[in-house]
C-alpha cells in the first residue's frame, strides 16, 4: 500500500464507476488502509412491548485494503441494514446495558458482520461510539 495520505474523497465525485446514488459519505485513504464513516444508526431498544431508549451509534469500517471503500460503498444498504440488525440483537439481552466493555465487544461483533457482506479479512476493525441517549420515560 501507499504510505502516503491522498486524503479524503468524496463519492459524489467518484460516482462515474459505482452506483449513481451516491450517498456523499466519505472514505479517507490513508497509509494503504480505507475509512468509511457511515451516518447515524438510530436503535430502539424494546422492553416489555414499549421503545425504552434510543440509541444513536456512529461507525466507522477500517478496511485493509485503500481500494475497499468501494465495496463498502457498493454494498451501503446491506452493511447498515446488517449492522442495525446486529445492534438491535445485541441490545435486546439486557447484559448489554451494564457492560463497560460493551464497546470493545459491538466492535468485534460488527467486525464479524461487515466481513459476512465485504468477505473475510476485509475489515481490521470497526469503531462505534454511541452518539446519543435518550431515554424515555414509563407510563
Amino acid at each position: 500500500g501507499d504510505s502516503r495520505v491522498i486524503g479524503l474523497v468524496d463519492f459524489l465525485e467518484l460516482k462515474d464507476d459505482l452506483s449513481t446514488a451516491a450517498c456523499g459519505r466519505k472514505a479517507e485513504v490513508d497509509f494503504g488502509k480505507a475509512f468509511v464513516d457511515f451516518d447515524p444508526l438510530i436503535v430502539s431498544v424494546i422492553r416489555d412491548g414499549r421503545v425504552i431508549r434510543h440509541l444513536t451509534f456512529t461507525i466507522i469500517l477500517e478496511l485493509k485494503t485503500d481500494t475497499g471503500w468501494r465495496e463498502a460503498h457498493i454494498y451501503d444498504l446491506r452493511l447498515k441494514d446488517a449492522f442495525r440488525t446486529e445492534l438491535h440483537s445485541i441490545y435486546s439481552r439486557r447484559i448489554m446495558q451494564s457492560r463497560e466493555d460493551a464497546m470493545l465487544i459491538l466492535g468485534k461483533r460488527l467486525k464479524t458482520v461487515a466481513e459476512g457482506v465485504l468477505g473475510a479479512n476485509s475489515v481490521d476493525r470497526v469503531l462505534v461510539n454511541i452518539m446519543t441517549r435518550r431515554e424515555f420515560e414509563s407510563s
